[in-house]
């Protein structure tokens, strides 16, 4: 079972944009918040990796199963890692962990990206086995 990193960046983007809520992320130097558009967070290159991560954590504490992501290092991203494939779960599995975590972080008028970052802790922690993204592929990422 493997799902498409293109169509899952397509819906996430219209639904990080259907929700009307600003898309926060610390600016990396000086720590001022920054808006980011739906299409750059939801973006391979952008913050996807960061929402399946957060959603693969969501599916492995209720399944104990893995998404089996896989993310490499991308200096060109805008974290450092780019989302590649997700090769152990459904599409409809997966999308709906995604939300799951994304309701556990947002606000009324906002969705915190960093928080995102703590739910995949807290599940991990959790869990006998933390989570991690594919380790053969580099280590965690430096939002983690």
């Amino acid at each position: 079972m493997s799902t498409d990193i293109v169509r899952t960046a397509k819906v996430l983007q219209l639904l990080l944009a259907g929700s009307g809520k600003k898309l926060i992320l610390p600016d990396r130097t000086t720590g001022e918040l920054k808006e980011l558009s739906p299409a750059l967070a939801a973006a391979a290159e952008g913050l996807l990796p960061v929402f399946l991560v957060a959603g693969d954590a969501v599916w492995r504490e209720a399944t104990g199963r893995s998404f089996g992501l896989g993310l490499r290092q991308d200096p060109d991203s805008l974290i450092g890692y780019r989302a590649e494939t997700i090769a152990g779960a459904s599409f409809a599995g997966m999308m709906l962990s995604v939300m799951e975590a994304v309701a556990q972080v947002e606000q009324p008028t906002e969705i915190p990206l960093t928080a995102l970052a703590a739910t995949w802790q807290a599940a991990s922690a959790r869990l006998d086995d933390p989570i991690r993204p594919d380790h053969r592929r580099g280590p965690s990422p430096a939002w983690s």
